[in-house]
């Protein structure tokens, strides 16, 4: 939470890799796979299917985590090959029912009142 929270993503993007990253390891052991860099990839693919459709994984890998690549021990080719366990993990559904529709709708109406 505290890495979407400095990447200053909203909250339905937020919601959205969290339920992904629970789904990934529903079907996966953390020892398997780093749980960080799981959530590097969750929070791209959250933020592609919600929001910005246009977003590549090159560019999301340079603007965030270019400086820091060495230190997280991530490189591009690695994120590629997460996306593509993600996606299967996920059976290619990336579809999330979110609260924050429902939450925001009674916020609409409460200020109605």
């Amino acid at each position: 939470m505290k890495c979407l929270n400095q990447l200053k993503y909203p909250n339905k993007i937020c919601f959205t890799a969290i339920t992904y990253f629970r789904r990934f390891f529903f079907k996966h052991n953390p020892l398997e796979f780093n749980p960080f860099h799981i959530c590097v990839i969750c929070i791209f693919l959250a933020a592609k299917v919600e929001e910005k459709s246009d977003i590549n994984l090159e560019a999301y890998f340079n603007a965030n985590f270019k400086n820091d690549a060495e230190f997280f021990n991530l490189s591009l080719d690695l994120l590629k090959y997460y996306e593509i366990q993600l996606c299967k993990a996920l059976n290619f559904e990336f579809l999330v029912h979110s609260p924050i529709i429902c939450i925001n709708h009674v916020q609409n109406i409460l200020q109605e009142l």
